[in-house]
């Protein structure tokens, strides 16, 4: 009987303890996932920054050349004008 006891206490035993290394894994998994998903998100910001800044320059550079077309047709009318 002591050695049925003993033996159903080892059992309980490496049970929680196959239990808690599978419970240290699962924790390292999701601090691995979480760690992810907060550089995933950065990435996001830094891609929509990015984004911003590529759509700014692309409306100055759209602004400045029909800026240089307004210069140019003046002109055209000063040289017509004579």
């Amino acid at each position: 009987m002591l050695y049925s006891q003993v033996v159903s206490f080892a059992d309980v035993m490496m049970s929680l303890v196959e239990r808690n290394d599978e419970y240290i894994l699962a924790q390292a998994d999701l601090e691995r996932a979480v760690k992810l998903v907060e550089e995933i998100e950065q990435m996001l910001e830094d891609l929509q920054a990015a984004k911003e800044d590529y759509e700014n320059s692309l409306k100055e550079k759209q602004e400045a050349y029909e800026k240089a077309i307004e210069e140019m047709k003046a002109q055209y009318e000063n040289m017509t004008a004579v």
